[in-house]
């Protein structure tokens, strides 16, 4: 992670990262496959150019309904539930080939998943389990807060646990 011009690229890759990761065949957070080898061998003659971006939405929906259903919904924020804009934008660096071409090594096994999730964390002070909340919700920040969430998603995939961070979002009603 490094500008905020890189935002949606590191928000993209957070959440592949931990998409693989939480899949039922690594640590089994949410229970789907749509990032194994057999899931891109059906998708590609259907999306060949975009099979990559296919997955990414299959397994984004398969984590926010695990973040949704433990967090809640309303006055937050988390990896796979943010702004409509910065949604968007994550979803288009899908279509970038650089960006396939440089995701696809870290997410080929969990060992290089966890390397890479390593890289883009902040360890947090001390350890949880379940929903934990990080901070509120700051776009000129987002990129410490997202670091600061990987590291809580890294800790909890060490220890043998599930951890759900989340921002609190200001300025939102209902």
């Amino acid at each position: 992670m490094v500008t905020n011009n890189q935002l949606p690229a590191d928000v993209a890759e957070l959440r592949l990262l931990l998409g693989y990761l939480g899949e039922k065949d690594q640590y089994n957070w949410w229970p789907c496959s749509f990032l194994a080898p057999a899931s891109e061998a059906f998708l590609r003659p259907v999306f060949a150019r975009t099979s990559l971006l296919a997955q990414y939405q299959g397994v984004c929906e398969a984590a926010l309904r695990v973040h949704d259903w433990h967090i809640g919904l309303g006055r937050h924020y988390h990896l796979y539930r943010l702004p409509d804009a910065l949604e968007r934008a994550a979803g288009q660096v899908l279509l970038e080939a650089d960006f396939a071409d440089g995701i696809k090594p870290w997410i080929a096994n969990s060992d290089a998943a966890l390397q890479r999730l390593s890289a883009l964390s902040e360890p947090p002070t001390e350890f949880a389990s379940g929903p934990v909340r990080v901070g509120s919700y700051a776009a000129d920040d987002l990129q410490t807060l997202l670091r600061r969430c990987a590291g809580y998603y890294q800790q909890a995939i060490r220890a043998g646990e599930q951890s759900l961070p989340y921002l609190q979002a200001t300025g939102i009603h209902g």
